[in-house]
Order: structure tokens, then sequence, then C-alpha cells
């Protein structure tokens, strides 16, 4: 268990002060590897495993980006909603419009999305959201924010 520490604080010293993103995901993995559970080495090697398929042509982009989801729903199931903006942010990559509303919902619900100017910005600024920044709930919901409006954007849309 001091090992596992151990590695993972070396994979995060590795991304954070390094920026040695691609060693630090050899790390993650075996953290993984030596305890399945680690519910944040996982949020970060797919983390990385998302910024990797910007970089990559297909098929190897969209495997990256499946790989990513399938970490990402593991550490989820482990702890709710930790990983809810980051399935976000790839169910938008991967066009999913649903499940991207779902997760920005579940986001907001678990108090990760501020409410007002500074969380509707994150969020236009996001370049994981392209794919859903003019969707009519996206709109609505960044609106909802900047009012001080508590919907989520599933349940703004269960008002129509």
């Amino acid at each position: 268990s001091k090992n596992v520490n151990a590695l993972y604080n070396y994979a995060n010293f590795l991304d954070q002060a390094l920026g040695d993103s691609s060693r630090a995901a050899e790390f993650y993995q075996k953290v993984i590897e030596l305890n399945p559970n680690h519910v944040t080495a996982m949020n970060n090697y797919a983390a990385f495993l998302v910024e990797k398929s910007k970089a990559q042509a297909e098929p190897e982009s969209s495997n990256a980006l499946k790989k990513a989801k399938m970490i990402f729903e593991k550490a989820n199931e482990l702890s709710p909603g930790l990983p809810a903006f980051n399935l976000a942010c790839v169910s938008s990559l991967q066009n999913d419009g649903e499940q991207a509303k779902h997760w920005l919902s579940e986001s907001f619900r678990l108090g990760l999305i501020d409410i007002g100017e500074q969380g509707a910005q994150l969020l236009m600024e996001d370049p994981d959201l392209e794919n859903v920044k003019q969707e009519p709930w996206f709109l609505s919901f960044c609106e909802n924010l900047r009012s001080n409006t508590s919907l989520s954007p599933e349940e703004e849309l269960s008002k129509e």
C-alpha cells in the first residue's frame, strides 16, 4: 500500500510538476495494476488518454476515447460522481450529446460546477465540450448558471 502511494505520488509529480504525462501514465497504469480500485489514478490515467486521443488519427483516437470512458465509468462505480465531469467531456468528444447532458447534470448535482458567471464561463471555454456548445439545453444551462438558477440540464429539459 505504501509502494502504491509512492508510485501514485511519483506519477503525479511527473505529470504536474514536470509535465511528463507519458511517463506519468506508465506509473498510473502500474498503480492501477497494483490496486485496481485506485480511483484517482484511474481518473488521471483516463484523462491522459483523452488528451492523447486529441493528437491521434483514427482509429487510435476513437479507441483511446473508448478506453478512457471505460476507465472513467469504472472509477464512477467505485466513487460515484468523481469522474462525472470527465465523462461529460468524453461524451461530448464522442458526439453523444445525451450522455454529455446526463454527466453535466450529475456534475452540477454534485456541486462540481460553480453557479454564477464563473461556472458558465468555464463550461463555455472548455474545448472538450465544443460538440455540445450550440445545443439548446447547453446554452440554457449556462444561462441558468449565470442567473444563479440551480437547474441542471436534465431538470431544464423536463420543464419544456
